[in-house]
């Protein structure tokens, strides 16, 4: 640029105010009998709503799953030790009455909320010789043995029960 002319900046206008809003309420239940009906909480006259489907009124229900992770300096601040590996650090999740690491530490190890529904047939299918054993359990699931774990993450040794578990892939 030659001297003595300057430069005009225009500075750009940044709407705040966004496009649409979002209203958010708890759906209404019926209940008939033994089933129960999710009605829309905005319409005068409630009709069903569903979820993952625009109802004609354009509400659209939405079902979400909430966990909370405690990062790594809540982690070291409350000196969380996980239950699978006996490590305090990086982030966790409460599991029951312990913690667990985020990222599966122990990845052999699976932790079940609700114990499975245990199966004489799985325990005798553990108990057969490897051969027979791998053959019958391409048809039924591997036999796993679920064993007991202590508040604190140490194995007791004692086996609860046996189940069939299918790996998804």
């Amino acid at each position: 640029m030659s001297k003595g002319h300057t430069r005009n900046f225009v500075k750009k206008q940044v709407n705040s105010r966004p496009e649409v809003r979002v209203r958010e309420l708890p759906p209404k239940f019926d209940q008939n009998g033994k089933d129960a009906v999710i009605l829309c909480p905005f319409c005068g006259i409630p009709h069903p709503i569903s979820i993952g489907k625009d109802s004609p009124c354009g509400t659209n229900l939405r079902l979400t799953a909430i966990q909370t992770i405690f990062p790594v300096r809540t982690v070291k601040k409350l000196k969380l030790v996980c239950m699978k590996c006996h490590q305090s650090d990086g982030e966790m999740i409460q599991f029951n009455n312990a913690f667990v690491h985020l990222i599966d530490c122990v990845p052999g190890t699976k932790l079940v909320a609700v114990p499975p529904k245990f199966s004489k047939v799985a325990q005798v299918v553990h108990s057969l010789p490897l051969p027979l054993r791998r053959a019958v359990e391409r048809r039924t699931g591997y036999a796993k043995p679920v064993t007991e774990v202590d508040p604190e993450g140490n194995e007791t040794g004692k086996t609860l029960g046996y189940f069939f578990y299918k790996a998804s892939a």
